[in-house]
Parts: structure tokens; sequence; C-alpha cells
């Protein structure tokens, strides 16, 4: 589960704490200029990380508290982030903040038994200042709503609000008391102007406290219909609007229309409902929120309407290096594998699929098998958003399988990284690809497989599918090693099909290294490896000959029926099942480096 969003940066990141093992780590949500990336920043001494990131200073620091109860800062230095210690006010742990930051040094704890410290930067060093407890009552919630650098407020076990001002000689404590006598159940927040603040009550309505130029005031804002606010007011945006969340997981807006304040109902995220306060307010036109799903979702204004968009779970991409030899010679070929449509639910299934098909089912047989130093094999953790791709059905009814079959019946979308889309229709390759795959395979390639030779994209459906288009293959779930192994033969060897479609006739040009446009002897492209008793074309396996190994000018090969021939009558490349072909095999071999 998410904390709720906090430090927002640069209008492009934001950081939130995972609440939940094995993770409970600091996260950070940024936009690299094509997409947004999680980094998990791990967590200081090796304590899982607790409560809001806050306090962000200069766009390069921000604060949290750990386990145990210190403070820590998380800091760039300009060539990396480091953690540094600020320990215990008094060695007595920290339960609520870090929060009101002020002057891009200073910044605000609650401890265990109820006092309100200061972190700041004297200018030599970083000091703990006790600012004690109000009427010698403990602080319930992190302080909130800091104004002019030199105020913030809090709200006590009583169900008071108090400010903690600085008059320009001292530090004073000034009671706000109770709206209406009712106890302030959540830290205040949603400051605006350096004059207003909202504070939620114990009966679910929210309440503002104003200074009018002479005195403050409550104002009554009631409670959206049908539910009670159950959070902090936060994401304030341009001093007249907030957002909290109610009790029935709905996201609300608190907005003053230019007449009267009015409550604008944002619902529910697609499929989950709010269970944190909305933070991260960005460019006055967007904000986020943690959701009962754990994922993170954030809820933008595109200039005509508010929409809602899955962050998905706090979990950064990773890689794992499944085969090396880096360090023979010549360069070894280096495979990179890319799962699309998996989740973080779905990821050791993707991970066991790999080990299984690929790593102990390609390369434990045959010619891989035996050219198994002849690669390196990095698997690259693509954390989607959503489980599975999305589909797309054609209505093939009567059409040949020639790519007429254009007609889409039906379509579900998912928002994966890649973008694949299954259709399980051959006249489409089994699947789409659509105007980001490619961008973004190349971006994951950049970061965690650089100079990746060939790319096995696999995708989180069950259907039957195999796909190599240029130097990237894709495959489903629901295909084995040999379906993989045929496709790589595509994609490494540049292979063609050695099967073919009745009706389809070779139309002409360059052929692939294993289909030949004659049957010639003397200039057919094996013809070395053709036993001269053998007749040309070969329109069956000669007597006492092998299917796989019994290299002749078979029929049919490159999908097309008539036209082009193949070496053998069957082989890896036209069933998927038996060993490469001699033909193939030795294109294969000509290509990678031999150990």
């Amino acid at each position: 589960m998410p904390t709720a969003p906090g430090s927002a940066m640069l209008n492009a990141k934001l950081f939130v704490t995972r609440t939940a093992d094995p993770w409970r780590n600091l996260f950070e949500r940024f936009w690299d200029g094509a997409e947004w990336l999680w980094v998990d920043h791990g967590r200081p001494a090796g304590v899982p990380v607790t409560g809001i990131p806050g306090a962000a200073m200069l766009n390069s620091k921000l604060f949290v508290t750990v386990d145990d109860g210190r403070l820590f800062e998380r800091v760039w230095t300009g060539a990396g982030w480091n953690w540094n210690d600020h320990g215990r006010p008094e060695n007595v742990p920290i339960v609520h903040g870090p929060s009101a930051p002020m002057l891009n040094s200073k910044l605000f704890v609650v401890v265990e038994d109820g006092r309100l410290f200061e972190r700041h930067w004297n200018g030599a060093a970083w000091a703990w200042m006790n600012h004690g407890r109000p009427q010698n009552v403990p602080i319930v919630h992190a302080p909130g709503a800091g104004m002019l650098n030199r105020k913030l407020f809090v709200v006590i076990e009583d169900g008071r609000l108090f400010e903690r001002v600085w008059t320009g000689t001292a530090w004073v404590w000034n009671d706000h008391g109770r709206p209406e006598n009712k106890k302030i159940v959540q830290p205040p927040g949603a400051a605006m102007m350096d004059s207003k603040l909202f504070v939620t009550i114990e009966d679910g309505r929210v309440f503002e406290r104003t200074w009018t130029g002479s005195g403050w005031v409550w104002s009554d804002h009631g409670r959206p219909s049908g539910t009670n606010i159950a959070t902090s007011s936060g994401a304030a945006m341009m001093n007249q609007k907030f957002f909290a969340a109610g009790a029935d997981g709905r996201l609300f807006e608190r907005w003053w229309n230019g007449s009267a304040w009015v409550w604008v109902d944002h619902g529910r995220p697609p499929g989950t409902s709010v269970t944190t306060a909305p933070g991260a307010a960005m460019a006055n036109s967007k904000l986020f929120v943690g959701t009962a799903n754990d994922h993170l979702f954030e809820r933008f204004w595109n200039g005509t309407s508010w929409n809602w968009v899955d962050h998905g779970t706090l979990l950064h991409d990773t890689r794992a290096t499944l085969l090396d030899n880096t360090s023979l010679r010549p360069r070894r070929r280096t495979l990179a594998v890319i799962g699309d449509g998996f989740a973080e639910a779905d990821l050791q299934s993707y991970r066991d699929y790999v080990d299984n098909e690929l790593m102990n089912g390609v390369f434990a047989r045959d010619l891989f098998s035996a050219l198994r130093t002849s690669f390196n094999v990095i698997r690259i953790d693509l954390v989607s958003v959503e489980s599975g791709v999305s589909t797309r059905t054609f209505d093939e009814a009567g059409t040949p399988n020639d790519g007429s079959d254009d007609t889409v019946t039906s379509e579900t979308f998912r928002f994966t990284r890649l973008g694949y889309v299954y259709s399980g229709s051959w006249a489409h390759c089994w699947m789409d690809e659509t105007p980001v795959t490619v961008p973004a395979v190349t971006r994951a390639l950049a970061r965690f497989a650089p100079g990746a030779d060939n790319v096995i994209i696999v995708l989180n459906n069950g259907g039957w599918g195999g796909c190599a288009r240029g130097n990237r293959l894709a495959v489903t779930r629901g295909v084995g090693w040999d379906t993989l192994y045929h496709e790589l033969g595509h994609a490494v060897g540049g292979l063609g099909d050695e099967y073919f479609r009745s009706g389809r006739s070779f139309p002409g040009g360059a052929s692939p290294p294993n289909c030949s446009t004659t049957s010639n002897r003397t200039t057919l492209p094996w013809a070395d490896l053709v036993d001269p008793a053998t007749p040309l074309p070969t329109n069956s396996v000669p007597s006492g000959g092998n299917s796989n190994t019994t290299v002749g000018a078979y029929p049919g090969c490159g999908t097309f029926e008539t036209g082009l021939f193949r070496p053998v009558d069957a082989c890896r490349m036209r069933t998927n099942s038996p060993p490469f072909c001699p033909v193939c095999e030795r294109v294969l071999r000509g290509i990678l480096p031999i150990p």
C-alpha cells in the first residue's frame, strides 16, 4: 500500500513510500520525457521507511522517517542520490512528519511524546530545536499549513488546532480551538494565500480557518453529498481549490467558482477506491492519490476534462543476466528478453517462462545447446500497470489468410509498457505492434541492455502466437520453447518459414537463405549438401532418407506454395519441433560466434 504521495519536484517527479514488505522503501515516480518510471531509492541504513516523504527543498532533497524513528535526508549531489542521517531529537523516535518546510533550511516533526521539533540548518550544521507541546498536550498529527516562513499549524490530542508562530523575537503558541467544538481528526492542510487552511473534523465535515485581516474565523464547508471526508485536505491549486477523499473512496474537489465554494465529485479511480490523502500537486493541473489496490493514480486536467491515469504498483524495472559470456572473444551475441503486460503479481510467471522455455528449453536442446556459449542473455523485467496485453479480433470468415482480413470486430485495451496487441491472426503475424512499441523497446534497451543484438518479447497472453520482425521477435506465454526456437531462427539467422499456404505463389525478389527460387543442381544455393542420387526438385523424401536431414529442393517455402523450394521435408522452420535442417544450421553457424 502506498502512503499519500508527497514531495513533488519540477512538475515531473514525486516521492511516495511503499508500506508493505518486502518493499518498505522510498520510491520516486518521475517523467523521463517519454514515460513515467519508478525509481526505488531503497531504505537508509537498511531500515524500512515509514510515513509520507516530505519537506522537499531546492528540487534536490526531501526527508523521510524510518522504523526506528530517525529522520533521514535524501539528497541529489549532482552525481547521485545520497542518504544523510539526521538522527532523533533528544533520541526520542519521530512519529509524524517531516513537513512544513521553510526557507529551504528547516522542517518540523513530532516525536512520540507529542512534542514538536524543528530541524534547521544554522549555517554550519543541522540542529534540533524543541518547540514543546501546546499547553503541554501531545500533538497527534503531522504539522502542516506552513505560512510566510514563520508559522505552521498542529492538532493536539483533544482535537484543537494550534498555531506555532515566530513573532520576530520568539516562537509562541496560539490556540485556534475547535470548529463548533468538534474534534479535528486529520492533519491541517491546503494552505492558501498565507491566510487560510483547512481541517477535517470528527463528523466528516471540512472547516476553513481564515485570517480576515482583523481576526481568525471558522467557515463550515460541510461534506460532499453522500459521504464524509476521511482524509486531510491537500493538493491545493491556484488558491481556489483543494482535494480530499471521501469515506466511500471517492475523490472530491472543493472549488471556489468565483462566487461560492462548491463540491466537485471526481469519483473513484477505475476498479478501485482512494485510500490516501491527495498530494503532489503539479502545474495546477494534476495530483496523485494512493488506492485500495496498492496503486498510485494520477488525476489530471487535460484542458477540457479530468482524467484518471493508473501508475500501477510501486515497483521499479530491473534486469538480470541469465547467461554471461562477455569475457569470451570474439564478441558474443546478446539476447535481451522483455516482458509486456506483466504487472507486479505476474512477474514471477514471466521469469518462470523465460527460465523454462528459453534457458532450459531452447538453450538445452539441439543447436543452441551446442552454441550456448555464443550468447549472452539479459532478462529485463518491465512492470506493466495492467495485467495482460491489449487484444484485437478480426473478421476472417470467408477471407483468405493473406492480410486482406482487416475488419476489426472487437478490441480490448490494456495499458502496457510496450503496447503490443494480440490478435491470434496469422495474417497479422499473430500480434500487432503499435506506434509506442519500437520507441518503448528502444528505451528499455538503452537503460538495461545497450548494444543488444536481438530482442525477445514475451506477451502476457495465453493464446498461441509467435512473430519475428527484423532483429526482434515476440511470443505469447501460451507457446513453448519450440515456437521460441523457430522465431529465433528468423530473428538471429534471417531464416524464412519453410511451410506454405495453399494457393500462394512467390511474386519474385530476394528470398531467405533457406529458400531457393531454383531447383537446378548447378545454381541451388545448397547444392553441395544434396546427394547426387536425390532428385531435384524433390517431391518426396527418397527411400532410406530422413525427412529432417536429407537435403533436396522440396516445393514450397517462405509461406509460398509455388515459386520457392526448401532444403528438407521437415525442419524447425517448417513445423517448429524437428531440429534445424543442415542448411539452416549452416546459416546459423555462419552468423554466430562459434565457441
